[in-house]
């Protein structure tokens, strides 16, 4: 399948009462977001994983966003928007394969270890995220859904600052930076 054929299922799934029901058994928090993040995935951020961002007394956290686009030139200008016009982190995402016989796995061990503290409760971590993952699949609407082209490129888009609601922060930086990428407006 395309990737536009790919980002049309996962629009799809977003907007099914199924696919919220989901998210408010996992993330009550992210209810809220749904159509701001269906607005993010038709313009062509495949998100596959993401977080808010909310600081409620021991618990805190940084709003972040995984996903795929159309291809690397797409990455790099998404990357370099964000980069160049707010104070986010973002970042292509180095996709490994599972550890196995290959030289390079000391590579793999060592870099699966560089990791963003995203949520903390009690002054303790609780997770993380980093800029190179090894990917279970490429099945971004789904696990019955196709998944995202092999030319697709993976990118990690990271707000730093702790507790900033991603609506006016994060998520809308994406949707900034998508549509320069689109107009070809990096600054």
């Amino acid at each position: 399948m395309s990737f536009d054929e790919v980002r049309d299922a996962v629009v799809a799934r977003l907007s099914s009462p199924g696919w919220a029901a989901e998210r408010r058994a996992e993330d009550p928090t992210m209810v809220q977001h749904v159509p701001q993040i269906a607005r993010i995935n038709r313009l062509g951020l495949l998100t596959f994983d993401s977080q808010a961002g909310r600081a409620d007394g021991e618990h805190k956290e940084r709003a972040y966003c995984y996903g795929f686009v159309r291809d690397r030139e797409t990455a790099c200008g998404l990357t370099s928007w964000v980069s160049l016009n707010t104070d986010m982190y973002a970042s292509l995402v180095v996709v490994m394969g599972p550890p196995g016989p290959d030289p390079s796995n000391a590579f793999r061990a060592s870099a699966s270890e560089v990791k963003f503290p995203v949520t903390v409760e009690g002054g303790v971590v609780d997770s993380t995220v980093s800029p190179f993952v090894i990917p279970a699949e490429r099945h971004v609407a789904g696990p019955t859904a196709p998944p995202v082209p092999d030319d697709a490129a993976c990118v990690l888009l990271v707000d730093l600052v702790w507790g900033r609601p991603a609506a006016d922060g994060l998520f809308a930086a994406i949707e900034s930076g998508l549509g320069a990428v689109r107009t070809q407006r990096f600054v």
